[in-house]
């Protein structure tokens, strides 16, 4: 996915110079089940760092550079805000949609899954974004506790 294209306007100047360096992007997500709500996010952002390291040394091999964002890198410890998105990077890699529930919908997992990503200067073939196909459903609104959403 080719991110200057769809993240370039009103990005801090910092953000810019990076997405310049590494304009884009390879998103691995994993599936876990209920059993895996009930473990730590970096439990859950650990399983995904070992092939995200591995694509990484290829990509170092290869000559070109790598950047990992993953869910535990905090750029912004007070608002919980990582130094990129990883919704909007999974979104524009074609992962899924963002659902009213604010999470990332994938196609064949829902809303069960962690993701990393892999910022590189690597020519990607750009994928096609999903449409939203949430549509007029509520389902994840309503099965949501009230008091984690203010989204009812």
């Amino acid at each position: 996915m080719h991110l200057l294209k769809e993240m370039e306007s009103g990005l801090p100047v910092d953000l810019k110079k990076l997405l310049k360096m590494f304009p884009y992007a390879i998103v691995l997500g994993a599936q876990y089940g209920k059993l895996g709500l009930k473990t730590s996010r970096n439990e859950t952002a650990l399983f995904l760092e070992n092939p995200a390291f591995s694509i990484m040394d290829y990509l170092e091999n290869k000559g070109y550079r790598q950047l990992i964002i993953h869910t535990e890198d905090e750029f912004d410890p007070v608002n919980r805000l990582g130094l990129m998105s990883l919704k909007i990077l999974a979104k524009t890699a074609g992962l899924g949609w963002q659902g009213r529930s604010l999470l990332i919908i994938s196609p064949e997992y829902g809303p069960l899954h962690r993701l990393i990503a892999i910022l590189t200067d690597m020519p990607l073939k750009i994928n096609q974004i999903i449409k939203n196909e949430c549509g007029n459903c509520r389902k994840c609104i309503e099965a949501c506790p009230k008091e984690i959403t203010n989204l009812s």
